[in-house]
């Protein structure tokens, strides 16, 4: 069974992101982890203070704890890639401005 658990921090304020977000989010990553929808669980951050190369310009950082098989070392950056694609004009974020961490939770204590 796979468990997706994925933290959202946007330096965006919450009205420019669509209400569908999250729920549209959720079944994207249904589809890309093959994790059942009960078991997907998203947290969205809107108006916090980041900085990432030296500018306070829209950005987002997602921490993506799961246990799938499908992450690992050499798959992670296609991922990323695959979430910051489907984020970006949802939230009109450049993708090169979406930082995407991945955590094994089997990996970790």
């Amino acid at each position: 069974m796979v468990n997706v658990c994925v933290v959202l921090k946007t330096n965006v304020n919450e009205k420019s992101i669509q209400k569908d977000f999250l729920s549209r989010l959720t079944d994207f990553l249904v589809t890309l982890t093959g994790a059942d929808l009960k078991n997907v669980t998203l947290e969205l951050h809107t108006d916090i203070i980041l900085m990432r190369g030296g500018t306070t310009g829209p950005m987002m950082n997602i921490d993506f704890t799961h246990n799938s098989d499908k992450i690992d070392q050499t798959s992670k950056h296609e991922y990323a890639n695959k979430i910051a694609y489907f984020t970006s004009p949802r939230i009109q974020i450049p993708e090169d401005r979406i930082l995407v961490l991945f955590t094994d939770s089997r990996k970790s204590t």
